[in-house]
């Protein structure tokens, strides 16, 4: 059944999430580790909101991964560029208590807002599409 409430909930809530994060381009004030944290609760976010909107239950799930395949086995169309950003499930993970000993620039700040910009913005349409019934 579908749970218009939590994904209007969930969706605020990765608004948030990526407004801080929009402010965190800047390398010298915001260690990487802070940056993907923030991506990666946006990113699990939105997918909440689009589960929800879309009756699926998800549970205590933090892994994008695991998230992302709730909605495929249920036959939502995800385009391929948002699944890519399921290697943000570490900086939830392992590199909360962890350093991130890879260079920087191997997470293009810009890139990763980009698409999660891109990914916002079709979890809102799905939404919009679903709260006429």
């Amino acid at each position: 059944m579908q749970d218009l409430k939590n994904a209007l909930k969930m969706l605020k809530l990765a608004e948030r999430d990526f407004k801080a994060l929009h402010n965190m381009t800047d390398e010298a004030l915001f260690d990487i580790q802070i940056f993907g944290f923030h991506a990666q609760q946006t990113v699990e976010k939105l997918l909440k909101a689009w589960l929800s909107v879309s009756g699926i239950k998800y549970g205590r799930i933090h892994d994008l991964q695991v998230l992302f395949s709730l909605l495929r086995e249920q036959n939502e169309n995800i385009p391929l560029e948002f699944e890519e950003l399921e290697y943000l499930t570490d900086f939830a993970v392992i590199f909360r208590y962890e350093l991130y000993e890879d260079n920087d620039a191997l997470l293009d700040r810009e890139a990763v807002l980009n698409k999660i910009r891109k990914l916002m913005e079709l979890v809102k349409s799905v939404i919009s599409s679903n709260q006429n019934w």
